[in-house]
């Protein structure tokens, strides 16, 4: 429990001026599960992040939490149990995302059980990238932005998130999300402006293409949306809550994509 003092000046009360002091006490946050987990369909070590949110009075100071069981499993009864290899980090060793595939995670630490189900999306491959030359604006500066190619399957729906390499540095990390569904664009040929900076001559660009289930989506988007932005799921306070698809009140997500990516030198 923790005290806070607020002095009020009542000048408009009397004719000399007085001060109330004022004691509130304050519990502190209690802290929350974050789980940070991603399959993707690419042949690398997946990871799990668990950490807890941190106190109010604490700011910047979000603990790892270890010695969980961590365990992802498939709807083929697949199984593997990931090791700890850093402070709050676990990690697969023989496991790659497939199309189709339903994907449960389950969580045990502190005797509680976490868990969440997510299915691989079909994967989307972009077809081309292609510069379009733009003058100087008041938000940019002269040179080439860049856009993705790609074909939109018909019957289903689709979301996607993109990421836009400069010469081999990711632009937009998880401050700076491009995310798009297929209501306008289903079934068709689509190109996506990626107007977040221009490139020069030289520049190497490099574009990913992640073909996201819903849950995904619906994720990022709300922590686009939070008053916070994605700071929150290291733990600040905010009145909006990123939508989690995991369960006991857990905070994060359980992400499974494709992703497939394409290169360009600006010339």
């Amino acid at each position: 429990m923790k005290k806070i003092k607020i002095a009020t000046l009542l000048s408009l009360l009397a004719l000399t001026a007085c001060e109330d002091v004022i004691e509130i006490d304050l519990d502190s946050i209690e802290p929350k599960l974050v789980i940070e987990a991603v399959i993707t369909d690419q042949t690398v070590e997946q990871t799990v992040k668990l950490t807890k949110t941190g106190d109010y009075f604490e700011p910047g100071i979000y603990p790892a939490v270890s010695y969980a069981n961590v365990i992802i499993s498939d709807n083929l009864g697949n199984s593997e149990t990931l090791s700890e290899v850093n402070p709050g980090i676990y990690q697969t060793t023989n496991l790659q995302g497939i199309t189709g595939i339903v994907y449960e995670l389950s969580v045990e630490v502190e005797n509680m059980e976490y868990t969440a189900i997510s299915e691989m999306p079909e994967k989307i491959n972009i077809d081309t990238l292609s510069t379009e030359f733009f003058e100087a604006t008041p938000r940019f500066d002269e040179g080439y932005m860049v856009k993705c190619h790609f074909t939109d399957p018909a019957g289903i729906s689709n979301y996607y998130r993109f990421k836009v390499y400069e010469n081999g540095v990711l632009l937009n990390s998880s401050s700076d999300f491009i995310l798009s569904d297929d209501k306008i664009f289903n079934g068709n040929e689509t190109q996506m402006p990626l107007r977040m900076k221009t490139f020069q001559i030289n520049d190497t660009v490099t574009v990913e293409l992640l073909s996201l289930n819903k849950d995904t989506y619906d994720y990022y988007n709300t922590l686009i949306e939070s008053s916070s932005g994605p700071g929150f799921i290291s733990g600040s306070s905010t009145p909006v809550n990123p939508v989690s698809n995991i369960s006991n009140g857990a905070m994060g997500y359980f992400g499974v994509y494709t992703i497939n990516s394409k290169t360009i030198i600006i010339e």
